[in-house]
């Protein structure tokens, strides 16, 4: 399970890309819309999914795929946990309840080098 992934998203106000890396059961990420992700992956024993338990923390004044607008702080914190099934990278879409919506989701493993983006991307617009 150990790597580095890129994911697309999309929810009710927004679309994105991001990167994160599993590595020793922790998870580490970011997207397009500037959110950051650090927090858990880890077996879970009745199901043969993955348990992830992460905080998101968006940027202040941010708003993320379900159009929550973050608080008036440096930084707004969201905690999520959710299961990924285990083929979750193989690039199929899947619905991830993140309150207060759904989000859809599809993940593919990436190779090493784009580890970097794990700590932080930004679209530039070509022009």
């Amino acid at each position: 399970m150990d790597g580095t992934y890129g994911f697309v998203f999309s929810g009710a106000y927004g679309i994105g890309i991001g990167v994160f890396t599993i590595k020793n059961g922790r998870f580490n990420g970011a997207d397009s819309g500037g959110c950051e992700y650090k927090g858990t992956i880890a077996d879970n024993p009745n199901d043969r999914t993955l348990l992830v338990k992460v905080d998101q923390f968006a940027p202040n004044q941010g708003r993320i795929a379900q159009g929550i607008s973050t608080q008036p702080l440096i930084r707004g914190r969201t905690p999520l946990e959710f299961s990924l099934g285990p083929n979750f990278a193989d690039g199929s879409p899947f619905m991830l309840d993140v309150p207060p919506d759904r989000v859809t989701v599809m993940i593919r493993r990436i190779p090493i080098k784009y580890r970097r983006y794990a700590k932080g991307l930004k679209i530039v617009p070509n022009g």
